[in-house]
């Protein structure tokens, strides 16, 4: 799912999985990524440019062709915060 110029998403107990690129690409966006599965994508599980902000936990990001690239926050990845 590509979300770009000024987009705002809320992603809540997804499953995305086999894209033949990204699962997650987000350009100049906000989101909220929450308790998803982002499996076996053939480009990034989750990819987040320099300008995008992204808040979330309980994700699980695996077997992509790269699971997540350098401006993701390892708190998404994280248990749910007390």
């Amino acid at each position: 799912a590509l979300f770009s110029d000024g987009s705002v998403t809320s992603i809540f107990m997804s499953e995305i999985t086999g894209n033949l690129l990204d699962g997650l690409h987000l350009e100049m966006s906000v989101a909220s990524v929450r308790q998803s599965s982002f499996l076996a994508n053939v480009g990034y599980g989750i990819f987040i440019d320099a300008e995008s902000l992204v808040a979330g936990y309980e994700n699980t990001v695996s077997g992509n062709g790269t699971d997540v690239s350098p401006n993701v926050p390892a708190e998404l990845m994280e248990k749910r915060p007390e």
